[in-house]
This record gives C-alpha cells, sequence and structure tokens, in this order.
C-alpha cells in the first residue's frame, strides 16, 4: 500500500534527490515534499509515484475551482466576516454604508456574516454577475464543506484570554497552534458585533484580514495579510492599550512597540498586502522577524514589492542582514516563450485543424501548450517554508539549467533564545 512520507534534512546536511528508473539524478527534492512511496527498494533507496507540491491562489478567486470540485471537502471555509453580496456599489456590498453615533468619530459595519446560515441566506440564489458570490455559492453547493463561518478575535476558540483557530489551540494538543490577532470585533452603535470603518471601502476590507500566527516548535510565522497603515495603528494601540498612536521617536511610541512585541514578534513575517508601502514602521518593528516573504504576484500596475518598502524592512527585521524573499524578484523566467516556440505551437494548431496531425504529434502539441502556460506560481515564483520545530530553513529555486541544483537556501536555528542564520 502506497504511503506519504515527509522528507526531512539528513543528518549531515547533504540533499536528497530524485532519480529517473536509471538511477539518474533528476532533480533535488525540497525538504518538506511529501512522496508517494510504494515501496521501499534497500540500502536507502525508494519507489515513487510522485512528488507533489502545493500552490495558492491570490486570494479568494482561485478557491472557485477547488470548492467546485466535488472530490475535495474542508471541515470549514472562514472569512473575516465582511462578505461581498451579489450587488453593485461599494459599501452596498457589504450590507451597506459605516454607522456612527452622534458625535463619534468611529463608524461601524454591523451586517457581518458570522455563521453558514447568514451566508446561505446570501448567497444560495446569487447569479453570475459577480465574482465574489460565485465562490461562495460554490462553496455551499459541495456537500463535503461542512461549515462557512467567520474568523476573529471573537469568533474563534478562546483559552486564557487569547483567541485560536478552531481545532489548533494549545489544549488540542497538535504540537503547534495558529493564534488569531484579527480582524477584532468590538460593539457597533446598536450594541451588536460590528467592524470599525478604517477609511474607504478597500481599505476597510483589506484592513480587517484574517491575520494568523503559526507557532511550530520554537519557530514562529505572522501571516500579515492585506493589512495597512490604518489596521496596524488599530491593532497596535488595540493590543497595548495605547489610547491613541503616539509620535515617532516618543518614549510613548517605543513603550508601544515593545509591549506590542508580546504578541506580534515572529520569526519570519509573511508581508502585508504583497509588498505594498502603505504599513507602518512601528508594526513592522514589532513583528522584527529574521525573514520577509512577499508574495507579490497581484497586478503589475501596483509594482509592488516597493523599493521604499524593502529598505524598511531591513531596517526593522532582526540582526543585522535580515532576508527578505519575495516571489517577484525570485520568479524564474519562461526560458521557452519565445516567438519560434510560439510560431510552433500555430503551425500544429493548423496542423491539427486539418486532421493531418499523428497522435504523437498530438500528445506533442498538448505538451507544447501547457509549456507556455505554465503555472503563474512557477513563474512568477515560489518561495518554500519548510520546519520540523528544531530547523527551519527558506528557499527558492535558482536561474540554472541544472534540474539537480536549483535551490538556494537559507537556514536558521536556535541557539539558546538566539536566532541563528547558518551560513
Amino acid at each position: 500500500m502506497a504511503a506519504h512520507r515527509f522528507v526531512s534534512l539528513r543528518a549531515d546536511g547533504s540533499p536528497v534527490h530524485l532519480f529517473d528508473d536509471k538511477k539518474k539524478k533528476i532533480r533535488e527534492v525540497i525538504w518538506g515534499d511529501f512522496l508517494k512511496v510504494k515501496k521501499d527498494l534497500g540500502d536507502g533507496w525508494l519507489e515513487i509515484d510522485w512528488a507533489a507540491r502545493s500552490s495558492t491562489s491570490d486570494h479568494y478567486l482561485g478557491f472557485k475551482d477547488i470548492f467546485a470540485d466535488p472530490g475535495i471537502g474542508f471541515g470549514a471555509v472562514y472569512h473575516n466576516g465582511l462578505v461581498e453580496r451579489p450587488v453593485s456599489g461599494t459599501w452596498e456590498k457589504l450590507g451597506g454604508k459605516p454607522v456612527k453615533e452622534d458625535g463619534a468619530s468611529v463608524a461601524y459595519i454591523g451586517d457581518l456574516a458570522t455563521d453558514y446560515a447568514t451566508v446561505k441566506t446570501i448567497f444560495e440564489n446569487a447569479g453570475t454577475n459577480h465574482l465574489f458570490p460565485q465562490v461562495m455559492k460554490a462553496a455551499l453547493e459541495n456537500p463535503k464543506i461542512q461549515d462557512i463561518c467567520m474568523l476573529s478575535v471573537q469568533h474563534a476558540t478562546v483559552e486564557d484570554d487569547i483567541a485560536w483557530m478552531p481545532d489548533f489551540a494549545p489544549s488540542d494538543d497538535r504540537g503547534y497552534t495558529i493564534r488569531v490577532l484579527a480582524p477584532v470585533v468590538e460593539e457597533g452603535p446598536d450594541g451588536m458585533p460590528a467592524l470599525r470603518q478604517l477609511g474607504s471601502f478597500n481599505e476597510t476590507k483589506n484592513g480587517h484580514s484574517v491575520i494568523l500566527r503559526l507557532q511550530y516548535g520554537k519557530f514562529s510565522v505572522l501571516f500579515g495579510g492585506d493589512l495597512n497603515e490604518g489596521a496596524e495603528k488599530f491593532l497596535l494601540q488595540h493590543y497595548t492599550g495605547a489610547s491613541k498612536f503616539p509620535k515617532t521617536g516618543t518614549t510613548a511610541y517605543d513603550d508601544m512597540v515593545t509591549k506590542a512585541r508580546d504578541t506580534f514578534r515572529s520569526d519570519i513575517m509573511k508581508s502585508c498586502h504583497h509588498g505594498s508601502e502603505k504599513v507602518t514602521d512601528a508594526f513592522l518593528d514589532a513583528v522584527n522577524p529574521a525573514a520577509f516573504i512577499i508574495s507579490s504576484g497581484d497586478e503589475e500596475g501596483h509594482i509592488h514589492p516597493r523599493p521604499d518598502l524593502l529598505g524598511r524592512l531591513g531596517r526593522f527585521g532582526r540582526g543585522g542582514a535580515p532576508v527578505i524573499l519575495s516571489t517577484e524578484l525570485q520568479r524564474s523566467s519562461r526560458a521557452m516563450e519565445n516567438k519560434n516556440s510560439v510560431d510552433k505551437l500555430l503551425a500544429g494548431i493548423d496542423k491539427l485543424a486539418a486532421g493531418t496531425l499523428s497522435p504523437d504529434k498530438i500528445t506533442q502539441l498538448k505538451a507544447d501548450v501547457k509549456e507556455l502556460a505554465r503555472s503563474n506560481v512557477e513563474v512568477y515564483g515560489a518561495i518554500y517554508l519548510k520546519t520540523d520545530g528544531e530547523r527551519l530553513i527558506t528557499a527558492f529555486r535558482m536561474e540554472a539549467k541544472s534540474e539537480i541544483e536549483k535551490w538556494f537556501y537559507f537556514r536558521y536555528r536556535f541557539e539558546g533564545d538566539v536566532l541563528v542564520r547558518e551560513d
């Protein structure tokens, strides 16, 4: 019976490789790959069917096909409570414009989709004119998706006054935990749970991203969502008890950052909003990671990551040389995407239409199409993070002709309480 085995680092630090059936070396295995093992051949050799590495899509749209697949299910699909209804407009999509009490400085959105029943009421009869409703409807129509609900500091498993993702709290004894740091729900003008307005429609929707902090053994990772300046200032004040955001360089500012580190400090940070510059130095300083990972695969017109942000990351990262890894900066190139390849493909299509292609040529044509339509994750770069709780690596593909040596690593370990990079 086939089994899946997690590939760990060898004790001597030497790499593990995949070989073909003639034991010719093909490529290096990334630490953490899952291998479908058919049988043990002895002498350290395993026969496998394939090696798989997963990729993720930007935000929600990539989930449409996943949710629509009857072979895929989830125990729960979590969101931040601000679901886009199948209507036109901006605030109307979230249930209406933010409301504030007379004389109040903060407005709130109170129409939150907290549970499955609310999501079903909103989306079960949604049409096809809006993208987010299509995604949610696909989830509702999948019988293997058991729940769709809001995840926030107040909609979580609470232990010792700390919010945890359900099933990932300390009491679940998994060996790792996932803490929920945002969104933070407050009491609205009508006394019901609400999320505060953080600026414009997009700033508010992005600013209330679900923020998670993973603790696996000695290592921690903060997933920064699409936080922006307004959201970060609110969270820093919320977790430190500051009544207002202090001026940079003041004692109050330094005290706030120091106190915020009790909540946010992490070894690795998935940077906020694709590397947007609209983040605060205070939040970066509070997280103070040894490595930043930037997923910048949104629209190229946004110019992410911003050059001025990169300097700030280096300034507020941990140690003398914090690592900055970006899917944009570490991306691969489409070496085969050139005029000759396109012309060859077009000629093959013409022959296919004329009915003059042999089965072998049709197979080759399909392979050529796949090459030109390679996943954006492969082209725009994928940053790999692997840990066993004692050691951690970040890795990315190098532009090299060799399939064997395609990976560049940064390795980390702890010496006492100090995180050390092994160069």
